[in-house]
């Protein structure tokens, strides 16, 4: 999660430079397409690599919420 939070930030203060020099460089839908690429590939790393934590937490003997 940690990691993830980094990526955040790091993007919070990268992303505006970045796509501010891809906008000089090009025109003004660029930088929206790239962000767009950018966004997808996030979701698809969180999708692929993050595990969900509710189905191991509960299956190490411990009952579920809705039974305590």
């Amino acid at each position: 999660m940690g990691v993830y939070r980094l990526m955040g930030d790091l993007g919070s203060m990268i992303g505006p430079v970045a796509l501010s020099a891809i906008a000089d460089a090009t025109d003004l839908h660029t930088p929206f397409w790239a962000m767009d690429i950018l966004l997808v590939f996030s979701a698809l790393m969180v999708a692929i690599f993050a595990k969900e934590i509710i189905k191991t937490r509960f299956n190490k003997g411990a009952p579920p919420p809705s039974q305590l």
